[in-house]
């Protein structure tokens, strides 16, 4: 791999060249020599990102992609992590959500959570993922909660009891207490209603 392409990309994104940019991703890109190298790139460089950020489509597709789906296919916890937390590019990138059977991006999250319970960064980015799930639930709130309607509501319903559960256990500083505890009022009172 040659990074010299990587930052003559990013000198370019900056300046707002794009056809050079387009040009230098693809020589970075190009510069692979294998699987081992975009992992070794890949594992350097993903910490390096914002959550929320999205990566350029070439480099997400032609690297990064395919080692954490090798990850993926291994059960690597740090590979599941990403692809979760990359679930931005994964959409806007429907054949490869597709490719890895469109999951949930909670779901990787706990799969990565399951394999790897004291990684903070694993812990964070759950938690992260459960409280946003919450808010979106709650967002009509009086009127009532989200529940997916192809789905029987008491089951989800159980989910998500375990889900706050969960939430509690991984906010250890309890800097989310009350946040959690007003939505658990939230998804009672609902279900009081439902009943």
């Amino acid at each position: 791999m040659d990074e010299r392409h990587f930052a003559v990309f990013l000198d370019n994104e900056k300046a707002g060249l794009r056809e050079e940019a387009r040009t230098s991703i693809r020589r970075f890109v190009e510069s692979f020599a294998g699987l081992a190298e975009k992992e070794a790139w890949t594992r350097k460089y993903l910490p390096t990102l914002r959550h929320g950020n999205v990566v350029r489509h070439e480099l997400y597709e032609h690297v990064i992609f395919p080692v954490l789906v090798a990850g993926q296919e291994r059960r690597d916890a740090w590979s599941l992590y990403w692809l979760a937390e990359t679930g931005q590019n994964l959409f806007k990138a429907r054949h490869l959500y597709e490719r890895i059977g469109c999951p949930p991006l909670l779901d990787l999250f706990k799969q990565a959570y399951a394999l790897a319970p004291t990684s903070d960064e694993i812990r964070s980015g759950l938690l992260r993922d459960l409280l946003r799930g919450f808010e979106y639930m709650a967002h009509e709130w009086p009127v009532g909660l989200l529940y997916a309607p192809h789905q029987p509501w008491q089951a989800q319903y159980d989910e998500v009891i375990g889900d706050i559960q969960l939430a509690r256990e991984l906010d250890s500083t309890g800097a989310h207490a009350k946040e959690i505890a007003e939505f658990e009022a939230k998804v009672h009172t609902d279900s009081m209603r439902r009943r």
